[in-house]
């Protein structure tokens, strides 16, 4: 396997029970993973991280914690930011999924979705959103 990954958290347990770095390091350990992975303690609006450094963006049942809409907005684009052409962002969560798809297609990127009720708990929109190739 060659590939990386970074995590990204502000490990906020009021979010998700149980939620701590160090757990996440544990798990990453676990999976013999960790020389592979990287944890940043960061908002998902101000990565600080560059420009088109990712082919895949995955976020799951978290922007919609981010509680003031300009902020949940300001998340999409940061995501946007960060995709490299041809990339791919693929939101899953339960509400605010048509705002995440309007700041996507606004931002000039493919969007599909699709709702999942029978097969997941909480039923839950998936929003994928694909950023244009260059060539």
């Amino acid at each position: 396997m060659t590939g990386r990954a970074v995590g990204l958290d502000i490990w906020k347990a009021s979010d998700l029970s149980g939620n701590a770095k160090a757990r996440t390091e544990a798990v990453i350990a676990q999976e013999g993973v960790a020389d592979r992975c990287r944890l940043l303690e960061r908002p998902a609006q101000d990565t600080g991280l560059p420009n088109a450094s990712f082919e895949v963006i995955v976020s799951n049942l978290c922007l919609h914690n981010i509680s003031a809409r300009g902020e949940r907005d300001a998340a999409c684009r940061e995501i946007v930011r960060l995709l490299k052409p041809g990339g791919v962002a693929v939101i899953s969560d339960f509400r605010k999924t048509g705002q995440y798809a309007k700041v996507f297609e606004a931002a000039g990127l493919k969007v599909r979705r699709s709702f999942h009720a029978w097969d997941c708990f909480p039923p839950l929109t998936v929003v994928e959103a694909r950023k244009p190739n260059l060539s």
